[in-house]
């Protein structure tokens, strides 16, 4: 392939990246506005969580940092989703 030329390996790259990226934002906003977590796995979440920031720091080290921006917003979301776990989840425990 020549310098310059957008594959269309690409653009699905991106676009797959770009969905894994925003996956949770629907579950976030859903989690935040009913503060119901009785659903959500607490642990899966933080096996989540160590699994996308390993990526991250791998897609780093080899220089991949379109992954990196994507890994990063969908590590953002999962953090929140996790904060709200353990801050819900005590309300619903007292």
């Amino acid at each position: 392939m020549e310098e310059g030329i957008f594959a269309y390996t690409d653009i699905i790259a991106y676009f797959a990246g770009l969905f894994i990226a925003i996956a949770f934002i629907p579950q976030a906003m859903k989690t935040y506005k009913t503060r119901n977590i009785e659903s959500l796995s607490l642990a899966s979440f933080i096996i989540l969580i160590m699994g996308t920031f390993g990526m991250t720091i791998y897609a780093a080290l080899m220089q991949q940092y379109d992954v990196v921006i994507f890994n990063l917003i969908s590590l953002l979301f999962d953090v929140l989703i996790l904060y709200a776990i353990l801050r819900f989840g005590k309300k619903i425990a007292e």
